[in-house]
């Protein structure tokens, strides 16, 4: 008489593949974390430098000063929506909304603008591109709560933007340090 053998994996095979599984999703997961962090201030990075291109470029062809500014205006500056409009003039009473971008920079992603040491939470282009400043003009845009590296936004006043990486010295749930 022949045996018939089965074919198929013992409990014990089973077994021993999900605990490798385990340990390969727990070493791989805070690497993950990371790069999801990294992800999304690129991303808000990259929307910021749009809209302050997209301000100083309609100021210019419009010949009229644009605002960027925060909703709302806050001391924490650049975590809330972003509205970009003409300004107020006598000449033109009401502001123009050009653009809005709702939700700010993003779940997860904190920005902090000053000039020197002063908060900052509106820019204006004149028609010449230039920037209605006292100084030069800083917006860093970082991970909340983590110490991922970021970007820095500089805008001197010639309206010439400038971005570096920028690593904060320390972790926060509001702005970046």
């Amino acid at each position: 008489m022949q045996s018939k053998r089965l074919s198929g994996f013992t409990l014990i095979e089973v077994l021993v593949v999900i605990a490798l599984l385990g340990i390969v999703t727990a070493l791989a997961a805070p690497g993950f974390a990371n790069l999801v962090q990294s992800n999304r201030v690129q991303a808000a990075a990259g929307e910021l430098q749009r809209a302050l291109y997209y301000a100083r470029s309609e100021a210019m062809s419009r010949g009229v000063n644009v605002v960027i500014t925060t909703e709302p205006e806050d001391t924490n500056g650049w975590m809330g929506a972003l509205k970009i409009t003409t300004a107020k003039t006598v000449v033109l009473p009401n502001a123009e909304v050009l653009r809005q971008y709702g939700g700010g920079l993003g779940n997860g992603v904190n920005g902090t603008g000053f000039i020197g040491g002063a908060p900052l939470t509106s820019l204006t282009f004149q028609p010449n591109g230039s920037l209605k400043l006292s100084g030069e003009a800083t917006i860093r845009v970082c991970a909340t709560n983590a110490l991922t590296q970021g970007k820095q936004f500089t805008l001197n006043q010639g309206g010439v933007l400038t971005v570096i990486d920028y690593t904060p010295n320390r972790a926060s749930a509001v702005g970046c340090t």
